[in-house]
């Protein structure tokens, strides 16, 4: 998607993908359903890699750590080599993507809080965290800084829930 989404046409995406226009419309009504199909397919591999590489892990910060980092990792690279990737976000496609890792972490939280008697609610706290990962893609230098910043809220998220601030550390890290 080297124009945009907004101006990449059917016609292109028939030609990349080495078929006839005519053909991609018998597949696809358009261009929103070819991108929802690549989006929830990438979707469901990133999802089954995702719980694959916390099965055996118990520990709350380390599972979140983990589905972050591959969450973000992959769409960072993207988009630092892609910046026309950048106009999705709004794209319904793309939401329904956020929302479906939103009910990950949800579930990840949920199992770690138990009983804890959270102020804020699960899901609150499971977008709260997906969506400052959002921003802090837009804003670190690098994949290095990225993690930083997302341990660093995982910590804030895991520390709500214990109510304790035993995975903050009081030095900063810089970029």
């Amino acid at each position: 998607m080297h124009h945009g989404f907004a101006r990449t046409t059917m016609g292109m995406i028939a030609e990349a993908a080495g078929m006839s226009r005519p053909a991609l419309y018998q597949l696809f009504k358009g261009k929103e359903a070819v991108l929802k199909a690549v989006i929830d397919s990438g979707m469901d591999a990133m999802l089954t890699k995702m719980t694959e590489s916390i099965a055996d892990v118990t520990s709350p910060a380390e599972r979140l750590r983990r589905v972050c980092m591959i969450w973000s990792a992959a769409s960072f690279e993207r988009s630092q080599s892609n910046p026309a990737l950048r106009d999705l976000t709004g794209n319904p496609a793309y939401v329904d993507g956020y929302n479906r890792f939103i009910a990950l972490v949800a579930e990840i939280l949920a199992a770690s809080s138990a009983g804890s008697g959270d102020q804020i609610a699960v899901p609150d706290l499971a977008r709260l965290l997906v969506l400052a990962i959002r921003g802090f893609k837009s804003t670190a230098v690098s994949l290095e800084d990225l993690e930083g910043l997302i341990l660093r809220q995982i910590c804030l998220t895991i520390d709500h829930i214990d109510h304790v601030g035993s995975c903050l550390t009081r030095e900063p890290r810089t970029p």
